[in-house]
């Protein structure tokens, strides 16, 4: 049976990566976590300039 995947899961994998492989990250996230999850994901994977 295959683990679900946890909002930390998404968190750790956003690390590091491009553009292109955060907006695949986020689109799976986007089939198992709740909406205030997916912001947060967003927010961690593009943060606002300071």
């Amino acid at each position: 049976m295959k683990k679900k995947s946890t909002f930390e899961d998404y968190r750790r994998a956003l690390i590091g990566v491009g553009d292109a492989t955060k907006e695949r990250i986020l689109a799976e996230a986007d089939k198992h976590l709740d909406a205030w999850q997916l912001e947060r994901l967003v927010r961690i994977a593009y943060p606002e300039p300071a």
